[in-house]
């Protein structure tokens, strides 16, 4: 039986060129760009995790529609409208 350990591996190895102020300037660099992906994605997805708390909430503005459980067959249900609709509003 044997134990692997692995050694936790600096991000800058790529970067071992670098001086330290370019290498500072790289990792500030990479932050805004994760900061950037994260506050569009945040924006994109706004509308339906608005949509998620009001349902968490209990705001159901519609009335329940009816349908089949199966889309064409199957037993007679009643639906509430999914997070799309809610968005609309």
């Amino acid at each position: 039986m044997s134990i692997h350990v692995t050694a936790k591996h600096d991000n800058n190895e790529g970067n071992a060129h670098l001086s330290p102020e370019e290498q500072e300037a790289e990792k500030r660099r990479q932050h805004l760009a994760q900061l950037g992906f994260k506050t569009v994605l945040g924006g994109v997805t706004y509308p339906l995790t608005f949509a998620k708390t009001r349902f968490q909430l209990g705001y159901e503005p519609y009335a329940l529609t009816p349908g089949k459980s199966f889309i064409v067959f199957g037993r007679d249900a009643w639906y509430l409208p999914n997070a799309f609709v809610y968005c609309e509003l």
